[in-house]
């Protein structure tokens, strides 16, 4: 799978996971008060893991399912295909007297077109293979960052001296049980960082600001090292781990922004609601204090992606207020949140249904095609709804084909195999010459190559793909000299070369070719 494709999926899975998103903030706003701080942090990871698996198991219940085409939508679309295909027949019937005209004419101003290639979503720099290449340079700077700067910061943390301090290594060891975390920690006296921090997961340890070991008491401390413990204890620092890769991943998304951030305060709160079940009702209150006093020495918490802090200066005022009015909530309410997290997670984290439709038919279009394919000895077939770029990012033997073939053995009077032109009628050349349309070229009933429909009335630029081009009077007369039996006289008559792709490989390298043209009685060696 290349980087185009891998893009292309990147950008469904965030389109899936925005979506999913709005589902979690509607139900987060209707339960603001009602459910627990634990169910509005755990909830929003229904985004990450949307983001992070864009396969997810089909269902009739999924949101996605409203995003589904319309059948209003499909004549619309239908009408635009119509006229797009007269207004393709159109230029091409141009294109045909350009050819035979005015070639050299052509040639001559090729240096003043476009650098587009047909096929492309877009044109230039805004091409969507630009764009994936533009998707893959943040990710890697944004991952570039991230590592180097938690290096760095624990290389920093290595250098410093584990805490000394008797009392706080008691507290410390007493909350660390409390716990049940059978896992040794390390307590590091810091002055790296302006708040209590938890960093590491395999080797975890708790960074304590040097001086705050003697401006806070004894109880207070309790508090800060139950908060750090319940953080170790839920694998925060894990989860944060996850979150930063799928930041990376959707680093253009905006709404993916929101969410991380989002994420990152609800699990304080969420970890303030774990404190608060740890001690006793009484102590609610100087619980509250020590966050007050902790926001009050330091102006804001550190903020880092990989590490979790016991206080930041912007959410102390939502955090207090939830200690305040906290209390255990009624089972019904238990019972409540455990429905509504599943109803959120049914209904985003599953597919539409009428996929699994789509696929069907799919398949059954495809038996369809592939039983015409072998009707004949030689069949160009057009793709479905794909255009040629999107076409040659897909595996040749599951391009999607129309039904029926735009030209057969029957329409191509001679094939000059060593020249690799064939002479056909007007109405034939038309049908090869609709601008930027992708075909596959098939023999015997075996996809043989993909290549493009391509003129140069739409682009001065030859795809890289096969293509036809429709020779005018100079061509056939050099290979009339050439000693081959071209009767350019007559105007009922076309011929048309399949121009080789311009990385050098020729079409005729696959004898299929050659055995089809023989067995149909066309060949000419």
């Amino acid at each position: 799978m290349g980087i185009y494709s891998i893009y292309k999926l990147i950008i469904a899975a965030s389109l899936m996971g925005s979506v999913a998103a709005v589902i979690v903030l509607l139900v987060k706003a209707v339960f603001k008060n009602k459910l627990s701080a634990n169910f509005h942090y755990y909830i929003c990871f229904l985004v990450i893991l949307r983001l992070a698996m864009p396969y997810m198991p089909n269902s009739s219940f999924s949101v996605f399912n409203l995003f589904n085409s319309q059948p209003k939508q499909v004549v619309i679309n239908k009408n635009a295909v119509i006229k797009s295909n007269m207004i393709s027949q159109i230029a091409a019937n141009a294109n045909n007297a350009i050819n035979v005209t005015n070639k050299n004419e052509i040639q001559k101003n090729s240096s003043l077109s476009t650098n587009s290639t047909p096929g492309t979503n877009s044109i230039g720099i805004f091409s969507s293979q630009n764009f994936s290449f533009l998707w893959i340079l943040g990710v890697s700077i944004f991952l570039m960052y991230v590592f180097i700067s938690y290096f760095i910061f624990m290389y920093k943390i290595s250098k410093e001296r584990l805490c000394a301090d008797e009392d706080i290594m008691k507290i410390s060891e007493s909350c660390r049980k409390s716990l049940n975390i059978k896992q040794r920690v390390k307590i590091i006296d810091s002055m790296l960082v302006k708040a209590p921090t938890l960093v590491g997961f395999i080797r975890p340890k708790i960074l304590v600001p040097h001086n705050i070991i003697n401006q806070f008491t004894e109880e207070e401390m309790k508090y800060i090292f139950i908060h750090e413990f319940v953080h170790l204890k839920r694998k925060d620092i894990l989860l944060n781990w996850i979150n930063t890769f799928v930041l990376a991943i959707h680093w253009f998304n905006p709404v993916v922004w929101l969410i991380f951030m989002r994420i990152k305060k609800d699990c304080e709160i969420s970890c303030d609601e774990m404190t608060l079940k740890r001690i006793n009702r009484d102590e609610y209150n100087r619980y509250g204090e020590t966050l007050i006093k902790l926001a009050g020495i330091f102006s804001k918490g550190s903020f880092m992606i990989n590490s979790v802090a016991i206080v930041n200066k912007s959410e102390i005022k939502r955090r207090i207020i939830m200690i305040s009015k906290y209390k255990k909530k009624p089972l019904i309410w238990t019972i409540i949140a455990v429905m509504v997290f599943s109803l959120a997670a049914c209904s985003s984290l599953t597919n539409s249904k009428s996929s699994n439709k789509n696929n069907s038919k799919n398949t059954i279009n495809a038996a369809n095609t592939l039983k015409a394919a072998n009707k004949y000895k030689f069949a160009i077939y057009l793709l479905k709804d794909l255009s040629s770029h999107d076409a040659a990012q897909t595996n040749l033997d599951k391009l999607p084909l129309e039904n029926e073939p735009i030209v057969t053995e029957k329409d191509i009077s001679k094939y000059y195999w060593k020249c690799n032109i064939f002479k056909t009628d007007v109405s034939t050349a038309d049908k090869l010459t609709n601008s930027a349309k992708p075909f596959v070229l098939v023999a015997n009933g075996k996809r043989i190559y993909l290549g493009t429909l391509w003129s140069p009335f739409f682009s001065m630029n030859a795809p890289e793909q096969p293509h036809f081009t429709i020779l005018g009077y100079n061509e056939l007369l050099e290979l009339k000299n050439a000693g081959y039996n071209i009767t350019s006289e007559n105007s009922g008559e076309v011929y048309v070369e399949i121009s080789r792709p311009y990385n050098g490989k020729d079409t005729r390298n696959d004898k299929r070719i050659y055995t089809a043209l023989k067995e149909a009685g066309i060949l000419e060696e």
